[in-house]
């Protein structure tokens, strides 16, 4: 059966972060010297924005686009990708602009904007397809109302769809399933480096693969399919472990093959372990209740690290007084939602669609063998505390962990030989994050870990090549072929590649 034409969220003259003639100023756009307003063809052809300045969601990346086309049709993004006198390379495709990697940027070349194609073309019992502009929080609301859902859960919502087929966006999924939103999209159209359309789907097991990870460096993807499945009623039960307790237990702990999140705090030897489950009876949802603790966590415990920077108050104190307050949170939330149920839409926690100052928030991930995993979470909570002793910095907020069961489903899957567990610091302070970031990645690296391109900020060539080893070799020569001028990657890719 077909859906309405549109989707739950209107679509804007430009997104937010997007400044100039066709857009509101946003502290994420706004004008570099070369800026001017724009001809009357200029504005035909879907450009919005010539030299502006753009930001991602945080603030992180930084890209200066000569040109910011917002097109509204297959042909136009044809055009696009032919001219590379009126839309210089590189050419990036960008939806909500989520990553805290500079993998969107399009410095002196075309950025597109996709939000125009924001269409949900078809939902059917097994499967739904959209346009790249469709933002994953609408989706999920459209798909409840027809009893569907997507088979991952992510609580960040703000993602474009187009980014969901071709990145790593990673959430909970049921027991022994893929817990990458990519490896469920079974088709894609896109437009490639060429200037030609392709249709991507299962029936090319190689190519949809390497399409899966792309990063949109095969060729621009304006529409896709993805597998749904009926609405599962999910639950969580909720344990606390001190180190020593969770590594000694560790096989014990993972052994049932449920998805799992950690909420990890190495200063006080504390994780706190989220085990999913997926049952066939109504376990009982208090929608409002996680929407209530999701609202806290977004605000009131980042709101609260925002402003504890800007007092008198020490270091030492002000990472006391967040380190409990976020464990409270946390405590909260084990007594009132152990074993409660939680849909899709109530997961999905309320980041703004344009970061504000005390939501902000900068992380990276890497991803261990669960062979390994214990030993490598010892060692970084020992990592945490030296580099804090040694250089005066550490995150303030706590680090992430979740499971992603062996998958085979995308060429640059992370847990490609086995089921894999990530490491994601957070801080919502970055005045030291650049430096820690640099001795973090050279320590995940020499524990074997996987990045993601993604969400791996300050990643190396040579770390990238010590863990993905010749398939970054295989993807740049396939790349050669398909796009010999580097029409769709930016420095941030030709330097990994290279």
């Amino acid at each position: 059966m077909s859906a309405q034409p549109k989707s739950a969220r209107p679509t804007p003259g430009a997104p937010p972060w997007i400044a100039g003639p066709a857009a509101a100023k946003t502290p994420r756009g706004s004008d570099s010297a070369g800026s001017r307003e724009l001809t009357k063809a200029e504005q035909k052809a879907g450009i919005v924005g010539v030299h502006k300045i753009l930001r991602n969601w945080d603030g992180s990346a930084v890209s200066h686009p000569r040109v910011v086309v917002q097109p509204f049709s297959t042909k136009q993004i044809m055009q696009i990708i032919a001219n590379a006198k009126t839309f210089p390379g590189p050419v990036r495709a960008v939806g909500g602009c989520q990553s805290p990697t500079r993998c969107a940027v399009a410095d002196e070349g075309t950025l597109v904007d996709m939000r125009k194609f924001d269409r949900i073309m078809k939902i059917e019992n097994d499967s739904v397809t959209v346009q790249a502009g469709v933002i994953y929080e609408d989706l999920v609301g459209r798909l409840y109302q027809r009893g569907l859902q997507l088979p991952v859960y992510v609580d960040f919502g703000n993602f474009s769809m187009g980014s969901a087929a071709c990145g790593q966006i990673k959430g909970i999924a049921a027991p022994g399933q893929s817990s990458l939103l990519s490896s469920y999209m079974i088709a894609a159209r896109m437009i490639t480096p060429t200037g030609r359309e392709l249709t991507v789907t299962e029936d090319k097991g190689d190519l949809i693969r390497v399409v899966r990870s792309s990063y949109g460096l095969m060729g621009l993807i304006y529409e896709a399919t993805f597998k749904v499945v009926p609405l599962e009623n999910r639950y969580v039960e909720f344990s606390r472990y001190s180190l020593d307790d969770f590594v000694g237990r560790f096989p014990e702990i993972i052994e049932t093959g449920e998805p799992s999140r950690f909420h990890m705090f190495p200063f006080r030897d504390t994780i706190i372990v989220e085990k999913w489950k997926t049952i066939s009876t109504d376990a009982g949802h208090k929608d409002r209740l996680w929407k209530s603790l999701n609202w806290l966590d977004v605000y009131a415990i980042r709101g609260l690290a925002y402003l504890l920077k800007k007092t008198p108050v020490g270091s030492k104190l002000r990472y006391r007084l967040l380190d409990a307050a976020t464990s409270r949170l946390q405590d909260a939330r084990s007594r009132l939602m152990n074993r409660v149920g939680v849909d899709s839409r109530a997961f999905i926690k309320p980041y703004p669609e344009k970061a504000k100052p005390w939501t902000r928030f900068a992380y990276c991930s890497w991803a261990f063998p669960a062979m390994s995993y214990d030993i490598v979470l010892d060692a970084y909570f020992r990592f945490c505390r030296e580099y804090f002793d040694l250089h005066h910095y550490r995150n303030d907020l706590p680090t992430l962990g979740c499971s992603i069961e062996q998958d085979t489903a995308s060429f640059f899957s992370p847990s490609l030989s086995s089921t894999v567990f990530t490491i994601e610091p957070m801080a919502a302070d970055p005045s030291g994050w650049s430096d820690f970031l640099i001795d973090f990645n050279d320590f995940c690296s020499r524990h074997g870990g996987v990045p993601f391109f993604n969400q791996t900020p300050a990643l190396t060539p040579q770390q990238a090549r010590n863990s993905f080893g010749e398939r970054m070799n295989s993807f740049r020569l396939l790349r050669h072929k398909v796009d010999p001028t580097n029409r769709l990657a930016n420095p941030f890719f030709q330097e990994l590649l290279k």
